[in-house]
C-alpha cells in the first residue's frame, strides 16, 4: 500500500466518521435545538442515522456537503 492509498483512506475514514447531536451542531456552529429544526424541516439536510434505539448521529462528511451547499445557496 502506498503512501497515498494510506492518506486516501484515512481521509475517507474521517468523512465516514459518525457524529452524534453534540457533536454535529458544534461542527456546524449551531445549537441543538437548530440542529433539530435544520433536520426536521429542510430535505435537503443529511438523513439522520440510527445508531440505537435512542440514539441518532449524521456522518461528517455528509455534514460537510450540507454546509457548502448552503454557503453557495
Amino acid at each position: 500500500m502506498t503512501f497515498t492509498a494510506i492518506s486516501e483512506s484515512k481521509k475517507s475514514d474521517h468523512l465516514n466518521e459518525m457524529l452524534r447531536n453534540k457533536q454535529s451542531a458544534s461542527l456546524l456552529g449551531i445549537s441543538l435545538v437548530t440542529l433539530w429544526r435544520i433536520s426536521e424541516r429542510d430535505s435537503s439536510f443529511p438523513s439522520k442515522i440510527r445508531i440505537s434505539s435512542r440514539c441518532v448521529g449524521y456522518r461528517r462528511g455528509d455534514l460537510l456537503k450540507w454546509q457548502e451547499s448552503q454557503m453557495g445557496a
